[in-house]
């Protein structure tokens, strides 16, 4: 199997056009994977397979701030320390999803853990359809 059908075997093509990662991702939300000669980080492989190598000095960023994300549409390069500098100012301001953590958006619960509405939203739909689904 060539590294292109690899990879593309391996993406799950969302309605907000991302293309997420459907393996082992790290705690920090990235596809991670093992293939000879190719980045262990998905996105990066989605990179050089589907656009091109990386130079060096230059990071794979994600324009959707999805890491699962390997949509070359959603993928830039950055110099590396314009992308550490981008990282560190989104740290409070998005969740591991990229939606924006501010206003009405954040649940600040009782232990001070902050959560994403938007992703809680979506959890508590997403566990509503798989309980009437087991209901039917």
């Amino acid at each position: 199997m060539d590294n292109k059908t690899f990879i593309m075997q391996r993406l799950d093509k969302k309605q907000s056009g991302c293309w997420e990662w459907k393996l082992y991702r790290d705690p920090d939300g990235y596809g991670r994977f093992t293939r000879p000669k190719i980045s262990p980080m998905a996105h990066r492989a989605a990179y050089i397979i589907l656009i091109g190598e990386i130079p060096a000095g230059f990071d794979v960023d994600h324009k959707c701030w999805n890491p699962a994300c390997c949509n070359p549409e959603h993928l830039r390069l950055l110099i590396s320390s314009e992308n550490r500098s981008r990282q560190r100012s989104s740290l409070q301001s998005r969740c591991k999803h990229g939606h924006e953590m501010k206003g009405d958006n954040v649940a600040i619960y009782a232990n001070g853990r902050k959560a994403c509405k938007t992703c809680v939203n979506q959890r508590v739909r997403n566990y509503s359809a798989r309980k009437k689904e087991r209901a039917a």
